[in-house]
């Protein structure tokens, strides 16, 4: 849900203002876009094609079109700086962790000194991942984002996809009383699934599935076992 925190924001823009880019979930993201340009959307994948004045959509993870590299990252940073026809300017940066130390350089002043009037967004399935600089300029308000580290829970998920799937079951079947399994837990098998795809250990085609469970961790209140549970039972089953 949409915090007060970030429609007081929106107002402060209206008026002139000026924030810091904000680290959002992809559900908040839609939300935002809802709330902003009153428009339905419930993926952030149809923004690809929707052409909507006073937005930007700039998907750092479309290699194709070289949106990962520095000399585009600067180009887009670089038209940011016009004045929008309405009252804000929105951009939004969806995996902003796939750009690299030079290509976060690119974006380093616009993230430092926002224009007025201009409202930054950034989206990530792997927040851990982002650049330092950049993560250290943006208001990180996406709930329950896991921070970097080892994965408590690697050996489990390493295990599930050469599978045996009972270590990760374990996790989530045993008794609250012995261990409890929280949403960070969670988050963190989600990250480790993520992981395996992108290193080849698990079919790609489980990917929209495993992101769209993260995003109901980060933003529902749903129980975590229960989606983990449902998730390893529906890629087993796939």
């Amino acid at each position: 849900m949409i915090s007060q925190q970030i429609i007081e924001k929106i107002e402060v823009l209206k008026t002139g203002g000026q924030t810091a880019p904000l680290f959002v979930t992809e559900g908040q993201a839609c939300e935002l876009y809802n709330l902003i340009f009153s428009s339905e959307i419930d993926d952030l994948d149809e923004l690809e094609t929707r052409g909507t004045t006073d937005f930007v959509y700039y998907d750092c993870s479309d290699k194709k079109n070289k949106n990962h590299g520095a000399e585009k990252v600067r180009e887009q940073a670089e038209k940011l700086y016009q004045k929008p026809a309405g009252n804000i300017l929105v951009v939004l940066f969806r995996h902003i962790d796939i750009l690299t130390e030079t290509s976060a350089n690119a974006l380093l002043r616009l993230f430092e000194d926002v224009p007025s009037q201009l409202f930054i967004l950034a989206t990530s399935h792997a927040p851990q991942k982002i650049i330092s600089t950049l993560q250290s300029r943006m208001i990180m308000l996406a709930p329950g984002v896991v921070s970097g580290g080892i994965n408590p829970h690697q050996d489990a998920v390493d295990a599930y996809v050469a599978g045996n799937p009972e270590p990760l079951f374990g996790l989530t079947l045993v008794s609250s009383k012995e261990a409890k399994f929280t949403r960070e837990d969670a988050l963190w098998i989600i990250q480790g699934l993520q992981d395996a795809i992108e290193c080849g250990t698990l079919s790609p085609r489980h990917a929209r599935q495993i992101s769209d469970t993260r995003v109901l961790l980060e933003t529902t209140n749903t129980i975590a076992k229960y989606l983990i549970d449902q998730l390893l039972i529906s890629l087993a089953c796939d």
